[in-house]
């Protein structure tokens, strides 16, 4: 048989998919053999697929109620941000509360506030200069600018603009993939435009 043949039986069989249920003794008749050893009926290849299928939907399913989750996670943790701008009428006082806050409630390894000093000047000029906020990987001085500790991924959000510089709001991560530059910043966007308006007010 050729492979064209094969194809246009197999073009039938999609457009008549109660064929083999009319013709039940071609059913029996027919195997499908894998690399392992034996064969399996076709009925039995097609429960397999079917349950195939159903596992991906799930893991899809589960893939999406955990970002919905992590979304509702970081709603929650940036609304209460939000709220403790208000409390606060100085720079030290409203980083180490924002700090701890941020800290205790998402999975990150590090968070920082950090006003703006010269020293941080080759962080804005080569991650912050084209857009105000950088995710994904740094080298290791740019790393020992930011934080404490050693890490495998970061979020870099630019506090005003790269001529006017007042702040750097930084998050690491020891996950190499917790911060990629495709992800969603929705609601840190919208907390990082609040904080600019709360920090342009000291100057």
């Amino acid at each position: 048989m050729s492979q064209l043949d094969a194809n246009e039986i197999a073009e039938y069989l999609a457009l008549h998919p109660d064929f083999l249920v009319q013709f039940p003794e071609l059913l029996d008749a027919l195997n499908l053999y894998h690399n392992q050893p034996g064969a399996i009926s076709l009925q039995s290849h097609q429960q397999k697929r079917l349950q195939q299928q159903l596992q991906q939907q799930q893991q899809q399913l589960n893939t999406l109620l955990a970002h919905a989750r992590k979304s509702e996670q970081i709603y929650q943790v940036f609304s209460s941000c939000h709220r403790h701008l208000m409390l606060h009428d100085n720079f030290a006082d409203l980083a180490s509360n924002l700090v701890s806050l941020i800290s205790a409630n998402l999975d990150i390894c590090e968070c920082k506030l950090l006003k703006y000093e010269p020293y941080l000047a080759s962080i804005v000029t080569h991650r912050l200069a084209n857009q105000p906020r950088y995710l994904g990987r740094i080298n290791q001085q740019e790393q020992a600018l930011l934080f404490n500790n050693e890490c495998q991924s970061v979020a870099l959000y630019l506090i005003g603009d790269a001529q006017t510089p007042l702040a750097i709001l930084a998050f690491a991560s020891k996950d190499p993939i917790h911060f990629e530059p495709s992800q969603d910043s929705f609601f840190i966007n919208e907390f990082v435009k609040a904080l600019h308006t709360k920090l342009s007010g000291w100057v």
